[in-house]
Protein backbone atom coordinates (compact mmCIF):
# COMPACT_ATOMS: atom_id res chain seq x y z
CA UNK A 1 0.00 0.00 0.00
CA UNK A 2 2.56 2.47 0.61
CA UNK A 3 4.00 1.79 -2.57
CA UNK A 4 0.44 2.98 -4.48
CA UNK A 5 0.37 5.75 -1.97
CA UNK A 6 3.74 7.06 -3.30
CA UNK A 7 2.83 6.61 -7.00
CA UNK A 8 -0.12 8.66 -6.43
CA UNK A 9 1.64 11.67 -4.20
CA UNK A 10 4.44 11.56 -7.05
CA UNK A 11 1.43 11.81 -9.62
CA UNK A 12 -0.57 14.73 -7.83
CA UNK A 13 3.51 16.28 -7.78
CA UNK A 14 4.42 16.05 -11.40
CA UNK A 15 0.48 17.64 -12.32
CA UNK A 16 1.20 20.56 -9.86
CA UNK A 17 4.85 20.95 -11.70
CA UNK A 18 3.52 21.18 -15.48
CA UNK A 19 0.83 23.43 -14.34
CA UNK A 20 3.28 26.02 -12.95
CA UNK A 21 5.31 25.46 -16.10
CA UNK A 22 2.45 25.90 -18.50
CA UNK A 23 1.33 29.36 -16.48
CA UNK A 24 1.57 32.34 -18.39
CA UNK A 25 4.77 34.31 -17.72
CA UNK A 26 4.83 38.29 -16.25
CA UNK A 27 6.91 40.77 -17.53
CA UNK A 28 9.83 39.82 -16.15
CA UNK A 29 10.06 35.87 -16.79
CA UNK A 30 8.73 35.04 -13.46
CA UNK A 31 5.66 32.95 -13.13
CA UNK A 32 1.81 34.06 -12.08
CA UNK A 33 2.16 32.25 -8.79
CA UNK A 34 4.78 34.36 -7.92
CA UNK A 35 5.81 37.74 -6.99
CA UNK A 36 6.95 39.46 -9.93
CA UNK A 37 10.36 41.19 -9.39
CA UNK A 38 10.62 44.25 -11.87
CA UNK A 39 13.94 45.32 -13.45
CA UNK A 40 13.34 49.03 -13.04
CA UNK A 41 14.85 50.92 -9.72
CA UNK A 42 12.44 53.71 -8.33
CA UNK A 43 14.35 56.19 -11.20
CA UNK A 44 13.16 53.83 -14.10
CA UNK A 45 10.54 51.75 -13.11
CA UNK A 46 7.42 53.22 -15.49
CA UNK A 47 5.06 52.67 -17.83
CA UNK A 48 7.05 52.36 -20.84
CA UNK A 49 10.20 50.16 -18.91
CA UNK A 50 9.09 46.44 -19.05
CA UNK A 51 10.91 43.74 -19.72
CA UNK A 52 9.96 41.01 -22.10
CA UNK A 53 9.21 37.58 -20.74
CA UNK A 54 12.06 35.32 -20.58
CA UNK A 55 12.48 33.33 -23.95
CA UNK A 56 12.52 29.46 -22.79
CA UNK A 57 12.31 26.49 -24.70
CA UNK A 58 11.46 23.05 -23.60
CA UNK A 59 9.71 21.49 -20.37
CA UNK A 60 13.40 21.89 -18.32
CA UNK A 61 13.45 25.46 -18.79
CA UNK A 62 10.17 25.83 -18.16
CA UNK A 63 10.20 23.78 -15.02
CA UNK A 64 13.40 25.71 -13.96
CA UNK A 65 11.87 29.03 -14.22
CA UNK A 66 8.74 27.93 -12.23
CA UNK A 67 10.80 27.31 -9.17
CA UNK A 68 13.48 30.06 -9.50
CA UNK A 69 14.35 31.86 -5.83
CA UNK A 70 12.47 34.77 -4.83
CA UNK A 71 14.66 37.95 -4.97
CA UNK A 72 15.10 38.25 -1.11
CA UNK A 73 17.59 41.38 -0.95
CA UNK A 74 15.59 44.87 0.57
CA UNK A 75 15.43 46.28 -3.30
CA UNK A 76 13.95 42.76 -4.52
CA UNK A 77 11.20 42.94 -1.95
CA UNK A 78 10.34 46.56 -2.12
CA UNK A 79 9.96 46.15 -6.16
CA UNK A 80 8.00 42.82 -5.55
CA UNK A 81 6.13 44.91 -2.96
CA UNK A 82 5.34 48.40 -4.84
CA UNK A 83 6.75 47.34 -8.55
CA UNK A 84 3.06 47.69 -9.99
CA UNK A 85 2.29 51.04 -8.20
CA UNK A 86 5.84 52.52 -10.00
CA UNK A 87 5.51 51.21 -12.82
CA UNK A 88 2.06 53.42 -13.31
CA UNK A 89 2.47 56.46 -11.26
CA UNK A 90 4.85 58.64 -13.88
CA UNK A 91 6.32 57.62 -17.32
CA UNK A 92 9.54 56.62 -17.93
CA UNK A 93 12.39 59.27 -17.04
CA UNK A 94 16.15 58.02 -17.27
CA UNK A 95 18.38 57.97 -13.99
CA UNK A 96 20.60 60.42 -15.69
CA UNK A 97 19.94 62.92 -18.26
CA UNK A 98 22.14 64.89 -20.00
CA UNK A 99 20.54 67.27 -22.71
CA UNK A 100 21.09 70.33 -24.95
CA UNK A 101 18.24 73.24 -25.89
CA UNK A 102 18.33 75.91 -28.28
CA UNK A 103 15.87 78.87 -28.26
CA UNK A 104 16.90 81.52 -31.14
CA UNK A 105 15.62 84.64 -31.82
CA UNK A 106 13.97 85.28 -29.19
CA UNK A 107 11.61 88.68 -28.13
CA UNK A 108 10.84 90.54 -24.89
CA UNK A 109 7.49 92.16 -25.38
CA UNK A 110 7.79 95.88 -26.35
CA UNK A 111 11.88 96.03 -25.50
CA UNK A 112 14.39 96.45 -28.43
CA UNK A 113 16.76 93.62 -29.78
CA UNK A 114 16.67 89.77 -29.54
CA UNK A 115 18.87 86.96 -28.20
CA UNK A 116 19.77 83.26 -28.53
CA UNK A 117 19.36 80.89 -25.30
CA UNK A 118 21.59 77.75 -25.27
CA UNK A 119 20.54 75.73 -22.34
CA UNK A 120 22.88 72.26 -21.88
CA UNK A 121 22.66 70.19 -18.31
CA UNK A 122 22.42 66.70 -16.60
CA UNK A 123 20.37 65.71 -14.19
CA UNK A 124 21.21 62.32 -12.04
CA UNK A 125 18.73 60.53 -9.58
CA UNK A 126 19.82 57.53 -7.70
CA UNK A 127 17.76 55.63 -5.35
CA UNK A 128 18.55 54.07 -2.31
CA UNK A 129 16.41 51.46 -0.71
CA UNK A 130 16.72 51.03 3.18
CA UNK A 131 13.45 49.19 3.63
CA UNK A 132 10.85 46.89 1.64
CA UNK A 133 8.62 50.23 2.09
CA UNK A 134 10.86 53.01 1.46
CA UNK A 135 14.44 54.36 -0.29
CA UNK A 136 16.76 57.70 0.17
CA UNK A 137 17.41 59.71 -2.75
CA UNK A 138 20.73 61.02 -3.45
CA UNK A 139 21.57 63.09 -6.82
CA UNK A 140 22.68 65.94 -9.03
CA UNK A 141 21.99 68.71 -11.20
CA UNK A 142 23.73 71.32 -13.48
CA UNK A 143 22.10 73.58 -15.94
CA UNK A 144 23.76 76.67 -17.99
CA UNK A 145 22.14 78.91 -19.55
CA UNK A 146 24.38 81.16 -22.45
CA UNK A 147 22.79 84.25 -23.36
CA UNK A 148 23.54 86.25 -26.71
CA UNK A 149 22.19 89.55 -26.87
CA UNK A 150 21.86 91.32 -30.05
CA UNK A 151 21.17 95.14 -29.13
CA UNK A 152 18.98 94.69 -26.51
CA UNK A 153 18.59 96.81 -23.33
CA UNK A 154 18.45 100.56 -23.84
CA UNK A 155 21.06 103.02 -23.25
CA UNK A 156 23.91 100.04 -22.01
CA UNK A 157 22.90 97.04 -24.19
CA UNK A 158 23.03 93.76 -22.06
CA UNK A 159 26.37 91.49 -22.75
CA UNK A 160 26.26 88.27 -23.32
CA UNK A 161 25.87 86.55 -19.83
CA UNK A 162 26.01 82.48 -18.96
CA UNK A 163 23.74 81.84 -15.84
CA UNK A 164 24.78 78.91 -14.00
CA UNK A 165 22.39 76.69 -11.74
CA UNK A 166 23.93 73.37 -9.74
CA UNK A 167 23.71 71.32 -6.57
CA UNK A 168 22.36 67.99 -4.88
CA UNK A 169 19.51 66.41 -4.89
CA UNK A 170 18.58 64.95 -1.23
CA UNK A 171 15.06 63.38 -0.38
CA UNK A 172 13.45 60.04 0.41
CA UNK A 173 10.60 58.63 -0.09
CA UNK A 174 7.89 55.72 1.61
CA UNK A 175 4.99 53.94 1.66
CA UNK A 176 2.01 54.69 4.06
CA UNK A 177 0.25 51.65 2.41
CA UNK A 178 -0.11 49.80 -0.74
CA UNK A 179 -1.66 52.96 -2.27
CA UNK A 180 -0.04 55.41 -1.05
CA UNK A 181 3.14 57.13 -1.11
CA UNK A 182 4.88 60.52 -0.01
CA UNK A 183 7.96 61.83 -1.27
CA UNK A 184 10.27 64.85 0.06
CA UNK A 185 12.86 65.74 -1.99
CA UNK A 186 15.56 69.47 -2.00
CA UNK A 187 18.07 70.37 -4.15
CA UNK A 188 19.80 72.92 -2.68
CA UNK A 189 22.64 74.50 -5.23
CA UNK A 190 24.06 78.19 -6.56
CA UNK A 191 21.97 79.99 -8.68
CA UNK A 192 24.13 83.04 -10.39
CA UNK A 193 26.26 84.41 -12.86
CA UNK A 194 29.23 82.70 -10.86
CA UNK A 195 30.90 86.50 -11.46
CA UNK A 196 33.27 87.62 -8.45
CA UNK A 197 32.65 84.10 -6.13
CA UNK A 198 29.72 83.44 -4.48
CA UNK A 199 28.37 84.76 -1.86
CA UNK A 200 25.22 83.18 -0.01
CA UNK A 201 22.65 85.23 -2.04
CA UNK A 202 23.99 82.97 -4.79
CA UNK A 203 22.11 79.98 -2.88
CA UNK A 204 18.77 79.07 -2.93
CA UNK A 205 17.27 75.13 -2.08
CA UNK A 206 13.81 74.24 -4.63
CA UNK A 207 11.98 71.60 -3.03
CA UNK A 208 8.44 69.57 -3.06
CA UNK A 209 6.73 67.42 -1.04
CA UNK A 210 4.13 65.17 -3.17
CA UNK A 211 1.79 62.68 -2.08
CA UNK A 212 0.56 59.85 -4.59
CA UNK A 213 -2.66 57.92 -4.06
CA UNK A 214 -3.68 54.82 -6.39
CA UNK A 215 -6.86 55.68 -6.76
CA UNK A 216 -7.94 52.67 -9.31
CA UNK A 217 -5.54 49.78 -10.70
CA UNK A 218 -4.45 52.85 -13.29
CA UNK A 219 -5.30 56.12 -11.70
CA UNK A 220 -3.07 58.04 -9.50
CA UNK A 221 -3.88 61.50 -8.02
CA UNK A 222 -1.27 63.55 -6.93
CA UNK A 223 -0.95 66.75 -3.92
CA UNK A 224 1.66 68.54 -2.29
CA UNK A 225 3.71 71.36 -1.93
CA UNK A 226 6.74 73.12 -4.31
CA UNK A 227 8.95 76.01 -3.49
CA UNK A 228 10.47 77.27 -6.40
CA UNK A 229 11.39 80.74 -8.29
CA UNK A 230 9.65 79.69 -11.21
CA UNK A 231 6.95 82.16 -10.53
CA UNK A 232 7.60 85.84 -9.47
CA UNK A 233 5.99 86.81 -5.93
CA UNK A 234 5.26 82.96 -6.00
CA UNK A 235 7.95 80.81 -4.56
CA UNK A 236 5.59 78.43 -2.73
CA UNK A 237 2.86 76.69 -4.47
CA UNK A 238 0.62 73.84 -4.42
CA UNK A 239 1.04 70.79 -6.19
CA UNK A 240 -2.02 68.99 -7.83
CA UNK A 241 -1.57 65.89 -10.42
CA UNK A 242 -2.94 62.89 -12.34
CA UNK A 243 -0.93 59.97 -13.66
CA UNK A 244 -3.59 57.88 -15.80
CA UNK A 245 -2.46 54.97 -17.96
CA UNK A 246 -5.56 55.74 -19.98
CA UNK A 247 -5.81 52.22 -22.09
CA UNK A 248 -4.62 49.74 -19.49
CA UNK A 249 -2.15 47.89 -21.56
CA UNK A 250 0.96 48.43 -19.85
CA UNK A 251 0.83 45.58 -18.15
CA UNK A 252 0.49 43.83 -21.19
CA UNK A 253 4.00 45.02 -22.18
CA UNK A 254 6.31 42.28 -23.89
CA UNK A 255 3.76 40.50 -24.68
CA UNK A 256 2.02 39.21 -27.97
CA UNK A 257 -1.15 41.21 -26.30
CA UNK A 258 0.64 44.77 -26.45
CA UNK A 259 -1.75 46.71 -28.18
CA UNK A 260 0.21 50.50 -27.18
CA UNK A 261 -0.50 52.45 -24.14
CA UNK A 262 -1.79 55.98 -23.92
CA UNK A 263 -1.03 57.95 -20.74
CA UNK A 264 -1.78 61.86 -19.30
CA UNK A 265 0.61 63.06 -17.10
CA UNK A 266 -0.02 66.56 -15.53
CA UNK A 267 1.20 68.03 -12.20
CA UNK A 268 -0.08 71.84 -11.91
CA UNK A 269 1.40 74.45 -12.28
CA UNK A 270 3.91 72.92 -14.27
CA UNK A 271 3.16 70.54 -16.72
CA UNK A 272 0.84 68.58 -18.77
CA UNK A 273 1.75 65.90 -21.01
CA UNK A 274 -0.29 63.06 -23.34
CA UNK A 275 2.07 59.87 -24.21
CA UNK A 276 1.56 57.19 -26.60
CA UNK A 277 4.00 54.20 -26.38
CA UNK A 278 3.65 52.50 -29.94
CA UNK A 279 5.75 49.42 -27.92
CA UNK A 280 7.15 49.48 -24.57
CA UNK A 281 10.57 50.98 -25.48
CA UNK A 282 8.96 53.92 -27.63
CA UNK A 283 7.16 56.81 -26.50
CA UNK A 284 5.71 59.97 -28.50
CA UNK A 285 4.18 63.09 -26.58
CA UNK A 286 2.29 66.53 -26.50
CA UNK A 287 2.25 68.70 -23.75
CA UNK A 288 3.00 72.06 -22.26
CA UNK A 289 5.34 72.76 -19.33
CA UNK A 290 6.63 76.03 -17.18
CA UNK A 291 10.40 76.84 -16.53
CA UNK A 292 12.39 79.23 -15.11
CA UNK A 293 14.65 80.68 -12.11
CA UNK A 294 15.74 83.57 -10.27
CA UNK A 295 19.35 83.90 -10.35
CA UNK A 296 21.74 86.25 -8.93
CA UNK A 297 24.12 88.60 -10.81
CA UNK A 298 26.58 91.14 -10.41
CA UNK A 299 28.73 93.47 -12.45
CA UNK A 300 32.58 93.18 -12.48
CA UNK A 301 35.24 94.76 -10.11
CA UNK A 302 36.04 97.43 -12.16
CA UNK A 303 32.43 98.42 -11.64
CA UNK A 304 32.41 97.97 -7.66
CA UNK A 305 30.81 94.28 -8.25
CA UNK A 306 27.04 95.38 -8.26
CA UNK A 307 24.53 92.81 -7.84
CA UNK A 308 20.61 92.54 -8.11
CA UNK A 309 18.67 89.47 -8.79
CA UNK A 310 17.52 88.15 -12.53
CA UNK A 311 14.50 86.26 -13.24
CA UNK A 312 13.81 84.16 -16.71
CA UNK A 313 10.91 81.69 -17.54
CA UNK A 314 9.09 80.30 -20.63
CA UNK A 315 6.13 78.77 -20.94
CA UNK A 316 6.54 76.33 -24.03
CA UNK A 317 4.41 73.60 -26.15
CA UNK A 318 6.28 70.39 -27.79
CA UNK A 319 5.99 67.17 -29.41
CA UNK A 320 8.36 65.19 -28.68
CA UNK A 321 9.94 61.14 -28.65
CA UNK A 322 11.11 59.16 -26.31
CA UNK A 323 13.02 55.71 -27.49
CA UNK A 324 15.76 53.24 -25.57
CA UNK A 325 17.97 51.68 -27.35
CA UNK A 326 18.89 49.72 -24.54
CA UNK A 327 18.09 48.63 -20.66
CA UNK A 328 20.93 51.34 -20.07
CA UNK A 329 20.28 53.76 -23.28
CA UNK A 330 17.80 55.78 -24.34
CA UNK A 331 17.66 59.11 -26.72
CA UNK A 332 14.87 61.93 -26.96
CA UNK A 333 14.02 64.95 -28.27
CA UNK A 334 11.23 67.71 -28.30
CA UNK A 335 10.67 70.50 -30.64
CA UNK A 336 7.72 73.04 -30.34
CA UNK A 337 7.09 76.76 -29.19
CA UNK A 338 7.85 78.99 -26.94
CA UNK A 339 3.77 80.87 -25.87
CA UNK A 340 4.96 83.02 -23.51
CA UNK A 341 7.09 83.91 -20.13
CA UNK A 342 8.28 86.57 -17.94
CA UNK A 343 11.48 87.78 -18.45
CA UNK A 344 13.51 90.34 -16.27
CA UNK A 345 17.21 91.28 -16.95
CA UNK A 346 19.73 93.02 -15.55
CA UNK A 347 23.35 93.57 -15.47
CA UNK A 348 23.15 94.14 -11.71
CA UNK A 349 24.67 97.89 -12.18
CA UNK A 350 22.50 100.44 -10.12
CA UNK A 351 20.21 101.91 -12.41
CA UNK A 352 20.34 99.90 -14.84
CA UNK A 353 16.93 100.17 -17.16
CA UNK A 354 15.91 96.58 -17.03
CA UNK A 355 14.56 94.62 -19.92
CA UNK A 356 11.02 93.54 -18.81
CA UNK A 357 8.06 92.10 -19.87
CA UNK A 358 6.47 88.56 -21.20
CA UNK A 359 8.20 86.59 -24.30
CA UNK A 360 7.21 87.16 -27.74
CA UNK A 361 6.31 83.64 -29.79
CA UNK A 362 9.26 81.52 -30.53
CA UNK A 363 10.81 78.16 -31.58
CA UNK A 364 12.38 76.07 -29.41
CA UNK A 365 14.58 72.45 -29.93
CA UNK A 366 15.97 69.99 -27.19
CA UNK A 367 17.75 66.72 -27.50
CA UNK A 368 18.07 64.04 -24.31
CA UNK A 369 20.67 61.72 -23.79
CA UNK A 370 19.83 59.38 -20.71
CA UNK A 371 21.83 56.21 -19.07
CA UNK A 372 19.92 53.86 -16.54
CA UNK A 373 22.22 51.33 -14.78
Amino acid sequence: MRYQHARVVLATCLSAAAAAAQAPSTFDGSQVGLAATPRATRADATASDVAAPASTTGATERLRGAFQDPDYTIRGLFLQQHGDFLNGMERYEPMVSVRGMHMPNQRVNHEPGTFDLIGYGVDANLPFNISPDGYLLFGAYYEGRRYQFSRMGAGAPLDDETLHAGGVKLGFGGFLDDNTLIEVETRPGIFSDADAGLHHKDYDFPSHLLVTFRAAPHFFLKAGVRYNQVFDDAAWLPLLGVSWDITGNSAAAGTDTYAGAWRLDVLLPERVEVSYWSSPSTGWMVGANITGAEYHVRTSAATGNQQADLRVQEVVAYLGMTHRLSDMFSIGARAGAVLAGDYDLTTGAAGFDRVEGALDQGFFAEVTFGFDF
